[in-house]
């Protein structure tokens, strides 16, 4: 026990803020866990950003193939999880994010399925949003898992769309007993 100006220092830990990370894509809680190098079990809640949508862009080496951005789009609402962070657990994810700038955004916590929460998230926003490849089915599994960590509506179904020619198109839509369905 230490004293300071007749004041009792029980403990000297400093408690390093955290911040909620809007995950949309292939970061489920394992993945989130393995990259910031942690033991302990991650603290997440539904969420979904109103007026964007889900779309596949660019290429990963590592996923072999397009992976998630957003694009704006009325009326539309891409669902995710929202995870607590410390600003160091983030640094950590930014090693991991290439062709992603972090940026603060305000997304709708779902408390319940009928009452949300403005929330101020930090999310990875895709550089580069034109479509190139479909997305690889170990891509859309991880992003799946995310969806399936959700409670409630929301979970089982992926719309693959991109931007081609400056125009946002719904390509297909993923289900995980079935596969990828072209949209003809």
């Amino acid at each position: 026990m230490e004293y300071i100006n007749d004041t009792i220092l029980l403990d000297k830990t400093i408690v390093e803020p955290t911040k909620y990370l809007f995950c949309y894509g292939s970061n489920n809680s394992q993945q989130v866990i393995e990259r910031i190098q942690s033991n302990q079990p991650l603290i997440y809640m539904n969420a979904y950003l109103q007026d964007y949508a889900r779309i596949f862009a660019g290429t990963s080496e590592r996923w072999k193939g397009g992976i998630v951005g957003l694009y704006p789009q009325t009326n539309s609402k891409t669902y995710g999880i929202l995870v607590h962070l410390t600003e160091s657990q983030l640094l950590l994810m930014d090693e991991f994010e290439k062709g992603y700038e972090r940026k603060t955004i305000v997304v709708n916590a779902q408390i319940s399925e009928t009452v949300t929460e403005l929330i101020e998230a930090e999310v990875y926003w895709k550089t580069n949003i034109n479509f190139e490849y479909l997305p690889s089915t170990e891509y859309l599994c991880s992003i799946h898992k995310m969806l399936q960590e959700r409670t409630g509506l929301h979970k089982n179904n992926i719309i693959v769309r991109g931007i081609i020619n400056d125009e946002l198109k719904k390509i297909g839509i993923w289900k995980q007993q079935y596969g990828l369905k072209m949209k003809l």
